[in-house]
């Protein structure tokens, strides 16, 4: 028995898949691609080494001790500020909080709330309606009864809580030992009138402005409050509410906004010496991109419109270094992943909420080879190939917790993330979406081990067979591989339409290849229409990644990148 085993063991070992992959595997490690990763610690020492990257010996010079000094008396003076001990002691003061004080401000915030939605009922004439803002308002004052029973400190109440604990303690890193100092000074104990008479004045505010953008102010200062004291909290809440923000309007400013403030609180940080920056070999290129793209801004046919375009691309370009210098140990790098796994999640469950309740994109489907479809979700993107996009970049993620040491429950909820997030994948009918992923999912096998693939695959094929015929060609197998086979034969209009923007890109790039037309939609739509073919000549861009960068920034832009 054990010699079959054996001999089954090396036929296996020994079979031609098995080859195959272990070939696959050694050539991706020691690859282009996969020596320059992991040759990555020899490359920063290099880089460390020379010129740009060196440090100077010279620790008397004059010049560092006047800037030494300099900062010094900065620092005394920004850390002994009245401005910054005022804020200091708000924050004492708001955090030592009695929770009844907290229980008066919402409760009447609340009742305010409904009242003025009453009011304005009356004052139009109309027939008294349960709309949002009245609901938004009860559930305020319902959800703030509670406070008022509660004979703790706000500090003292998170610390017990187990949802905020996590959020706060867990997820964003607070510091729960730093809050025990305020456990019995109840602040605010006998001022429960002021506290109610500043719920009712903000719930007053209410008739003028919608009660959403009060709470969502109200929420925007307690972030920035936090993200100051620690900007890795300020890198979560980027990557967490990017694709949300399209709710609130202006998505692309909001998270432009969220990004430079950030940079600027880490930057504070680094002044005040808590943080120490190091420069680091491939910060290089990404600093030279970004001049080439700020570049790219100003010499430009699109003139100011450009311009702005290029500041968000730099902006968000800002996330990079962010990242490598607040993100540092493996805790951190978790968070951020966790992050970015309920950012994907949250925003699969809203696009298959459209798949449920028949709210799709129709627009951009064949409707003679694809109308049986019933449309595509988009979710908070505007665009489902956008979410397409989205999704596969953040799949891999999740299914690298599947394979990590962990608990069965971590496994479990990272399973049913990776399930989640692929359905909605699959209903955004983005088959480039769908192929980058099968690609990226191969990739991924075959880093984690040669002796993958050659079992995922025939099992996939047989998972496949089976459930064919167990469904007996049912109508979405038959959809989804009609949809998926048509990138292939370019029958559809998507296809044709995508082939003419390439046509007519290509001729922009043999005229403009060296220098580029400039950043952003206005160039490309000043340039392109002299190039464009007949039918095509409304797009604002090539459709293709790569292209794209050598049309605006030429090919020195593109070697950068």
């Amino acid at each position: 028995m054990s010699f079959n085993k054996q001999k089954i063991k090396d036929a296996f070992f020994s079979s031609a898949i098995i080859r195959f992959s272990k070939r696959c595997y050694d050539d991706m490690l020691s690859g282009f691609f996969g020596s320059h990763f992991t040759d990555y610690t020899e490359n920063q020492s290099r880089f460390e080494k020379g010129k740009l990257g060196g440090k100077s010996d010279d620790v008397g010079d004059w010049r560092q001790g006047y800037v030494s000094r300099f900062r010094r008396r900065a620092i005394v003076s920004y850390e002994n500020s009245t401005l910054l001990g005022a804020l200091s002691m708000a924050r004492d003061w708001l955090i030592g909080c009695h929770m009844k004080f907290y229980g008066f401000f919402f409760v009447y915030f609340g009742m305010c709330i409904v009242l003025m939605e009453l009011l304005q009922n009356f004052a139009n004439m109309s027939a008294v309606s349960i709309g949002p803002d009245m609901v938004l308002g009860i559930v305020i004052a319902v959800l703030a009864f509670p406070m008022l029973l509660s004979g703790k400190t706000l500090a003292l109440a998170l610390r017990e809580s187990f949802l905020f604990s996590k959020l706060f303690f867990d997820f964003m890193g607070f510091s729960e030992t730093g809050l025990r100092k305020y456990d019995s000074r109840f602040y605010g104990a006998k001022r429960y009138f002021g506290a109610a008479a500043a719920g009712a004045i903000l719930g007053c505010l209410s008739y003028f402005i919608a009660p959403v953008y009060i709470v969502f102010a109200s929420a925007a200062f307690i972030c920035a409050v936090m993200v100051y004291k620690s900007p890795e909290v300020g890198v979560l809440l980027t990557v967490f509410s990017a694709p949300f923000l399209s709710f609130i309007g202006a998505p692309s400013m909001l998270l432009a906004a969220l990004v430079i403030y950030t940079f600027m609180c880490m930057a504070v940080k680094v002044f005040l010496g808590k943080l120490v920056l190091k420069f680091e070999f491939s910060d290089v290129f990404v600093f030279l991109f970004m001049l080439v793209m700020l570049f790219g801004g100003v010499a430009s046919v699109g003139g100011g419109a450009s311009l702005r375009q290029a500041a968000i691309y730099v902006c968000f370009m800002f996330i990079y270094f962010m990242i490598v210098s607040l993100i540092t140990t493996k805790k951190w790098l978790s968070r951020l992943v966790a992050a970015l796994l309920a950012s994907g999640v949250l925003t699969s469950l809203y696009g298959l909420y459209q798949k449920l309740s028949g709210n799709m994109e129709t627009g951009t489907m064949d409707k003679e080879l694809f109308g049986d479809l019933g449309g595509r979700i988009t979710s908070t993107f505007e665009n489902s190939n956008m979410l397409g996009v989205f999704l596969i970049m953040v799949i891999p993620f999740a299914l690298s917790y599947v394979f990590r040491p962990g608990c069965a429950w971590q496994k479990l909820l990272a399973a049913t993330a990776c399930a989640v997030m692929g359905i909605c994948l699959i209903y955004t009918w983005s088959r480039g979406a769908w192929l980058g992923l099968i690609i990226s999912l191969f990739v991924f096998v075959l880093l984690y081990s040669p002796y993958v693939l050659p079992i995922l695959v025939p099992a996939g094929l047989l998972g496949v067979t089976a459930i064919w015929d167990r469904i007996g060609g049912n109508s979405f197998i038959e959809n989804f591989i009609g949809r998926f086979t048509s990138i292939l034969t370019m029958s559809d209009s998507s296809s044709i339409y995508r082939l003419g923007i390439w046509r007519g890109s290509m001729k922009v790039v043999e005229e403009h290849w060296l220098t580029g037309i400039g950043i952003g939609s206005e160039a490309f739509r000043t340039v392109y229409i002299r190039f464009a073919e007949s039918g095509i000549e409304t797009a604002v861009h090539s459709h293709n990644l790569f292209l794209q960068i050598i049309i605006e920034v030429g090919a020195l832009g593109l070697a950068v990148f």
